[in-house]
């Protein structure tokens, strides 16, 4: 039986794990104390739930994909069924998401920028056909026109993004960003009802202890093999075997961030070094409100594009998730902030203040409900695309790869994947490399 060193206890380790502990010596390494990664819920001392990387759910374009995950939760009597109700808090109203299926919802001068630049640039595409886009800047400018880009698409993507899209690439919006059909985008400026990413209309969540609930399920199987607290600190070749923190291994599966895996292998070349030191991601900071009213606004999430808001681009009525992560008669929402990745050693309380003071400011938070205010941060939770991202990742990768080691994940394969995505990848890879 071949031993595998699996590097992270994420989705995309503990997947991998799930799909080997059978089969192989596995040993789930994970610095952390509580397996999870960007998944991960802890309690506070109030009693309500908080899962620190953001709002996750659980939805799919892959419906066999959806099945696994549903089955890794334990079955659907685990979960809770929603339909999505998300909206874009903008212009001090709530906006149909997405932003061109809500065109009515807008005052009637920003409706008439939004639609008459859909339909230039829509006529800009069938006169000269379609072309490969320089940025990402450009691909929204071309593809949604310049109303719906000075009004939502380019200020929510500076704030989500620290960065200028123009400093951008494409190679990471396919299926992300997809464009309504015209007509559906005139029906909503005329204020006739349209739906966009149907795929995303409906989704899941844990009945009970929130998104730690699903990772523990998935690791229930092998829960023996995993080490919390015990941190990647050196990687080495001994031959054909790996070396992880001096212990051999066979094969190696990691999901560590790319860039984190080559500093720490020994003798890594110069040249990948400098691949792996261009590499950029973004932080997370995740504040949650604990409400002492019961139940709040109906929406599942907003987004908060607009630059006046405050750094804030995400708000989420975590109980309408499932009314458990609060204690009794109460209810919390999740704001998330990105932040840039030397940015993130420097959060502190007034700057959660802040960010919940803007949000009493803006009016989805009364100040007189708040009865507790908690916080963490994500030191990986997007990598950035930008334009030398995909040569240097690639570089990496094939320099570094062998018939014994597998790059997995978000951050293992420095690919801008969802949990499913996450999963349907190492699925593939596991059935693919170890038949």
């Amino acid at each position: 039986m071949k031993s595998v060193a699996i590097l992270g206890g994420g989705v995309a380790g503990l997947t991998a794990a799930r799909m080997l502990h059978q089969r192989c010596a596995i040993s789930v390494f994970e610095a952390n104390d509580t397996i999870g990664g960007l998944c991960r819920t802890r309690q506070t001392p109030e009693g309500f739930l908080f899962d620190i990387g953001g709002g996750h759910i659980f939805h799919s374009i892959y419906p066999e994909i959806l099945n696994i995950m549903l089955e890794y939760a334990g079955g659907a009597d685990n979960l809770l069924q929603h339909k999505r109700n998300t909206r874009i808090f903008m212009y001090d109203r709530f906006i149909q998401y997405p932003f061109e299926n809500g065109l009515g919802d807008l005052p009637p001068g920003v409706r008439y920028d939004c639609l008459m630049g859909y339909i230039n640039a829509w006529i800009e595409r069938e006169k000269n056909g379609e072309s490969d886009y320089n940025s990402f800047y450009d691909f929204i400018m071309r593809r949604f026109g310049s109303g719906i880009a000075d009004h939502f698409m380019l200020p929510y993507n500076r704030k989500i993004w620290c960065t200028d899209p123009r400093n951008m690439s494409v190679d990471w919006i396919k299926n992300r960003v997809p464009q309504a059909p015209l007509e559906d985008v005139v029906k909503s400026a005329l204020g006739m009802n349209t739906e966009g990413y149907k795929h995303q209309s409906t989704f899941y969540y844990p009945r009970k202890g929130g998104i730690q609930f699903f990772i523990n399920a998935l690791a229930e199987p092998f829960k023996d093999s995993i080490r919390t607290s015990t941190p990647v600190v050196s990687i080495a070749k001994d031959g054909k075997s790996w070396l992880i923190n001096g212990e051999k291994f066979d094969r190696v599966v990691s999901t560590i961030p790319l860039d984190v895996f080559c500093t720490l292998y020994e003798g890594v070349p110069k040249s990948v070094l400098r691949c792996a030191n261009d590499l950029s991601h973004i932080s997370l900071l995740t504040v949650l409100v604990g409400l002492k009213i019961p139940e709040t606004e109906p929406y599942s999430w907003l987004y908060l594009p607009q630059e006046e808001q405050g750094e804030a681009n995400r708000l989420t009525y975590f109980t309408n998730y499932s009314a458990q992560l609060a204690p009794k008669g109460f209810s919390s929402v999740l704001v998330e902030a990105t932040l840039s990745a030397d940015d993130a050693n420097s959060v502190t309380r007034q700057r959660v203040d802040t960010i919940v003071s803007d949000m009493i400011r803006i009016g989805l938070v009364k100040c007189s409900d708040i009865i507790m205010i908690d916080w963490d941060i994500v030191p990986y939770a997007y990598l950035v695309h930008d334009h030398a991202m995909t040569r240097n990742r690639d570089m990496i990768i094939q320099s570094l790869g062998d018939e014994s080691i597998d790059f997995v994940g978000r951050f293992g394969s420095f690919r801008y994947y969802n949990m499913d995505q996450v999963i349907k990848q190492v699925r593939e890879t596991i059935n693919t490399r170890y038949i």
